[in-house]
């Protein structure tokens, strides 16, 4: 017994070192055969039965119409206000004179569906920009407010007279989310992100759907910042597909 133990010890010592060795230097190039430079895909196994998205595939947003309309406002006074990054309105206070004006002339419940930024252009004024979503889809119908000194300037909208199928729409989404995935972008060494965003746009106006990806990177070289913009965008067709 104990000769054959001595015997089978080192085979099995070896076998295991050898498949150790095997794994180490093989695994980059078995990766390899799915990566080139800067591009890779996304959770390959998960995703096998999925297509792919790929970078710097663009399409031509010409198609939306320029229908945007700009009237002057009767001097909307508001309170004191700061710069807000894109949010769901949750009935602030602060934004109740243009909530009412928005009910009083475009008879237009504000709600959760809205979301509102605020951005300042100078020390008094800005701009306050409400978007309609229909659940994760950001759409073109939009109200945006020009303040300076306390007191609205000017109004812009676009689309609040357009309607869609709503649950039509999500449909197209959920479908299109279970046919797809993006394309990753690998960093090179040195190479930082950014930015990274995925948005979808539905355009009432031209009745499209849309998938957008941005990817922001900086780099140096010889000690000066350098930048990459990475970007994807498909039209999404109405059983969900992406459309080339």
């Amino acid at each position: 017994m104990k000769i054959i133990l001595k015997v089978i010890i080192p085979i099995i010592t070896f076998v295991l070192i050898t498949l150790i060795l095997c794994y180490i230097f093989l695994k980059p190039n078995i990766l390899m055969q799915y990566t080139k430079p800067n591009i890779a895909i996304t959770d390959l196994t998960k995703n096998e039965n999925k297509s792919l998205l790929k970078i710097n595939h663009n399409i031509d947003f010409n198609f939306e119409p320029n229908d945007l309309v700009k009237v002057k406002s009767d001097n909307i006074k508001i309170g004191e206000l700061f710069e807000v990054e894109t949010k769901v309105y949750e009935n602030e206070e602060y934004l109740d004179p243009v909530v009412k004006y928005i009910k009083d002339n475009f008879n237009i419940e504000i709600n959760y569906k809205w979301s509102f930024t605020i951005k300042f252009n100078s020390d008094n004024g800005g701009m306050i920009y409400f978007e309609y979503f229909i659940g994760e889809i950001k759409t073109n119908k939009a109200i945006n407010f020009g303040f300076n000194d306390g007191i609205i300037n000017d109004i812009y909208y676009k689309c609040l007279d357009y309607e869609v199928n709503e649950e039509g729409l999500t449909n197209r989404f959920i479908k299109f989310i279970d046919k797809y995935h993006q394309e990753e972008v690998v960093l090179r060494k040195g190479e930082e992100k950014l930015l990274e965003s995925t948005e979808y746009v539905y355009f009432y106006n031209a009745e499209k759907l849309v998938y957008s990806y941005l990817f922001h990177s900086k780099y140096l070289v010889e000690g000066q910042e350098r930048y990459n913009v990475y970007q994807t965008s498909y039209l999404i067709d109405e059983v969900g597909n992406a459309v080339k």
